[in-house]
């Protein structure tokens, strides 16, 4: 994989050593790294603080919004993310080994990847660091699985994140409404009603994509 240094570029989750993807600007200057998330990393006290703040701080962000405690990220890095062969999250860091975010990759198969949990949870993260980030984890994943697609999905009302996925160059594709669904602690928005107790959300699903050869002809630097 031309103008990567990734110590085990294999996308089968089976790692025998971490994953880090540098991230590069259009210079090739180096401005950080991905790192990919395994057993050691998820055990990071540290690390499990900051996501949780990461994440109440971006709840309006997701389509299930609660308040997020230290023990329930820890069970979903443990339980949803890392036994999840279709899935790969990165923690985003400065040359410095700072943490300024995460993103990640889900629904990983022969035919397409989405880009899923973009989330810039530092706000002293260097300008443009989230969207180098996508541009160098895609180019790594469209160079190594030769998957001919990348899809994204993203609430109609986060401009910021809508901004920085046309940047990236991605289209819309289709758009759904939601329906808002709420227990005690909990807010869930999904595409199908549940029940005579959810309502009509007054926002959209958009789901985004790009294939391989338009993403490549925007960013031919990378």
């Amino acid at each position: 994989m031309d103008n990567f240094q990734t110590k085990n570029p294999d996308t089968s989750g089976s790692l025998t050593e971490r994953l880090e993807i540098p991230i590069r600007d259009e210079n090739g200057s180096p401005i950080g790294m991905l790192v990919r998330l395994d057993e050691t990393i998820a055990s990071d006290h540290g690390l499990v603080c900051d996501l949780t703040r990461w994440r109440n701080t971006a709840r309006t962000s997701f389509l299930t919004q609660f308040t997020a405690t230290n023990e329930r990220t820890l069970s979903w890095l443990r339980n949803v993310v890392l036994p999840n062969e279709s899935r790969m999250l990165f923690i985003i860091t400065g040359n410095h080994e700072d943490r300024f975010g995460h993103i990640g990759l889900n629904n990983i198969c022969s035919s397409h990847f989405d880009i899923d949990n973009v989330l810039r949870g530092n706000a002293s993260a260097k300008s443009g660091l989230m969207f180098y980030s996508a541009v160098s984890l895609m180019t790594w994943f469209f160079k190594s699985s030769h998957a001919p697609l990348c899809r994204l999905e993203v609430l109609s009302h986060n401009a910021a994140a809508i901004k920085l996925y046309h940047k990236l160059g991605f289209h819309e594709a289709d758009r759904f409404p939601l329906w808002r669904t709420q227990t005690i602690d909990t807010v869930t928005y999904s595409r199908e009603k549940s029940g005579r107790l959810s309502t009509q959300a007054p926002f959209d699903c958009i789901a985004m994509e790009i294939s391989v050869s338009a993403f490549f002809s925007i960013h031919g630097w990378a």
